[in-house]
């Protein structure tokens, strides 16, 4: 082997310089001679000293092992996550807009529902939905209260739509259900009566008798001590029925509009209307 020859041959080179010049070749090549002869023999002695110092390569030694670097992250638990970020950012974006359970596949519902399927256990996911059902339930008391009944109705079902088990659907249930069965009179506007919404306001005969409609609608309100709701055909139309029936009360009526056919005005009782209505 090379590496085997170059060390032997190190051990057998004698270092130079442990042997001093003798006298008579001193005198012989006198002092120039002896100085260049010294140079020679000191870059000489290092050029060898060099090259033994150097340690050779074992060829039987493995390569330097590079060392492994412990894996600290979870790509598909952080794929995971981020999914749900983004659903839960979607999710508030639809609450904000109003759009609870649709359209279907952009509602705030649709979002939860979906984070629920990469985590059952996301209580974020829950208390969302929890909100939706609460937001429903809101409207429909608020719909009960002002005698909306349709509304009302489907506010309750958006709201079984997102939890059926939640309990408080039943209360409000039960609460819709008392209402609707107070006593109820509906009185359907003849035409004569709404074909008079664009007349001027003057004294004819016309206009007394639609006076005289009205007036007699107010009369049994404050005596029943019911309240309205007002279907009609457009908002306007429905302001105009509204101050109708209001010009004939001792204080503001309180009243529902609603859109739908025919024009009908709904008296809601608490106790049954007298017989003599």
């Amino acid at each position: 082997m090379i590496h085997n020859t170059s060390f032997g041959f190190c051990t057998r080179v004698q270092n130079p310089l442990t042997k001093r010049p003798s006298t008579n070749s001193s005198s012989e090549t006198g002092p120039l001679t002896s100085g260049r002869h010294a140079l020679v023999q000191a870059l000489f002695v290092l050029i060898f000293s060099a090259s033994c110092s150097t340690v050779p390569p074992q060829d039987n030694a493995p390569p330097p092992s590079t060392p492994r670097v412990a894996e600290t992250s979870n790509p598909p638990y952080d794929q995971k996550q981020l999914a749900i970020a983004r659903l839960m950012e979607q999710a508030h974006q639809a609450m904000d807009d109003q759009l609870l359970t649709e359209p279907e596949d952009q509602s705030a519902l649709f979002f939860y529902r979906a984070i629920l399927q990469i985590d059952p256990n996301h209580q974020g996911a829950r208390e969302g939905i929890h909100q939706i059902v609460e937001r429903y339930l809101t409207w429909a008391l608020e719909a009960i209260d002002d005698l909306a009944f349709t509304k009302a109705s489907l506010w309750l079902e958006r709201a079984a739509l997102a939890d059926p088990k939640a309990p408080a659907i039943f209360t409000v249930a039960e609460r819709l259900a008392l209402k609707r069965s107070l006593s109820r009179r509906t009185i359907v506007l003849p035409e004569w009566v709404t074909s008079t919404t664009d007349l001027p306001n003057h004294d004819s005969a016309t206009q007394r008798a639609v006076n005289s409609f009205f007036q007699d609608i107010a009369i049994s309100i404050r005596e029943q001590g019911a309240t309205i709701v007002i279907y009609s055909r457009s908002d306007e139309e429905g302001r105009w029925i509204y101050q109708s029936v209001n010009q004939y009360m001792p204080q503001r009526l309180r009243a529902t509009l609603e859109l739908d056919r025919p024009t009908r005005i709904d008296l809601i009782f608490s106790t049954p209307p007298s017989t003599s209505e």
